[in-house]
């Protein structure tokens, strides 16, 4: 985010705070480089862009705002200049965060999170964009083991091959089988290996990651959860703070005639 010239001098950031009647003091987040936006008690960075919300009176602004930076701020940078010391107390704002196999399986536990709560309650296979209705199964087979679903085969298609192919869990039905037929595990990719962490796996899952957040972030305020359809549109767009004040959609802008509370699973 550009920075924003009308809020680079300290008086009109503390000017900014005039009507401020949250915890947090106003006095150091002006010090801090922050700005009153207007919109509740969210504050942000004249330079960066960093906002903020829900500050306590016992936080510190400067110490939140290094915190949570996560791109090169000037004012931030400036102030590092005026006091050596200031990156030895604080952690490094700039550098990059270590991978490791802790990191990766807490994203993956996110990951998971996220893509249940747009995933078909029904089906357990495509994305849930239906308010209320129930999901069509169509060809959708399922395994009676493992729970994997198969759709669109086609006649050549040999489902035991897909099955084997497909399956990321262990299956007792395959399991079963593969005693039956000692040469089947040869013929075919092993289906009970773990796929081996990698740092390739680890930067998919952070995009992932991301896309399905914002999927269910409010299109407003950027940081609550999004559970206000908007209609006629049918945009799942704003959380309940910022839905009762819509009146134009912040996704396609058209006119909200109604809106409906939803809850995601």
């Amino acid at each position: 985010m550009p920075e924003s010239n009308d809020f680079k001098e300290l008086d009109n950031r503390i000017r900014s705070f005039a009507n401020w009647s949250y915890l947090s003091d106003s006095s150091k987040l002006a010090n801090a480089g922050f700005y009153a936006t207007g919109y509740h008690d969210l504050v942000r960075c004249y330079a960066c862009g960093l906002g903020l919300r829900y500050l306590n009176a016992d936080d510190d602004p400067l110490s939140e705002h290094i915190k949570n930076c996560t791109s090169s701020c000037a004012f931030l940078n400036e102030l590092a200049g005026e006091h050596q010391d200031l990156n030895a107390e604080e952690p490094d704002i700039s550098g990059a965060i270590e991978d490791t196999e802790d990191e990766l399986e807490q994203l993956e536990e996110q990951n998971d999170r996220l893509r249940e709560r747009t995933t078909c309650k029904v089906c357990r296979e495509r994305q849930a964009i239906i308010l209320l209705l129930p999901c069509r199964y169509h060809d959708l087979v399922r395994c009676y083991a493992c729970g994997l679903g198969l759709r669109y085969l086609n006649a050549d298609d040999d489902p035991l091959s897909e099955h084997i192919k497909n399956c990321t869990s262990s299956c007792a039905f395959l399991n079963e089988l593969a005693g039956e037929h000692q040469d089947l595990n040869a013929e075919e990719p092993d289906i009970s290996g773990a796929i081996e962490d990698t740092e390739d796996e680890l930067e998919q899952l952070e995009e992932q990651n991301d896309r399905l957040r914002e999927r269910t972030t409010c299109k407003v305020c950027r940081e609550r959860q999004a559970i206000i359809l908007l209609l006629p549109c049918s945009h799942l767009a704003a959380c309940v703070q910022c839905g009762s004040n819509l009146s134009i959609c912040p996704v396609c802008s058209r006119p909200v005639v109604e809106t409906i509370k939803t809850f995601l699973g």
